[in-house]
C-alpha cells in the first residue's frame, strides 16, 4: 500500500484475481458459502472507507489549519487585486489546498 506505483497496480490485480485466489487458498463448504463470505468482506472495506476514513482524514485536515493559514486567509481577504478576481467575501472552503511558493 505505501510503494508508490505499486499500490495502484495492486488495486487492478486483487480486483482481477483476488476472489480466484480466495477461492483456491482455503477450502470453503460451496459456492454460496464462499460468495457469502466474500460479500461480508466487500461489505465490511465498504464500511472502512465510508464511515472510519473520514473520521481519520477529517481531524487530520483540521490540524493543518494553523496560524498560517489564518494569516494567509486574512491576507487574501484584505487584498484588493485578489477580490477583484475572485470577488467580494472570499470563503475558505473545508479542505486545507494549495502550494507554497
Amino acid at each position: 500500500m505505501f510503494v508508490p506505483f505499486v499500490n495502484l497496480v495492486m488495486i487492478f490485480v486483487l480486483g482481477a484475481k483476488g476472489n480466484e485466489w480466495a477461492w483456491r487458498n482455503r477450502t470453503w463448504r460451496d459456492v454460496e458459502h464462499f460468495k457469502a463470505t466474500q460479500k461480508k468482506w466487500r461489505n465490511v472495506g465498504l464500511a472502512l472507507i465510508f464511515i472510519v476514513m473520514p473520521l481519520i482524514i477529517i481531524p487530520i485536515m483540521s490540524l493543518m489549519k494553523g496560524e498560517a493559514y489564518e494569516l494567509s486567509v486574512q491576507a487574501t481577504i484584505t487584498n484588493s487585486e485578489v477580490l477583484k478576481i475572485v470577488g467580494e467575501n472570499p470563503e475558505p472552503g473545508f479542505f486545507v489546498l494549495g502550494e507554497i511558493s
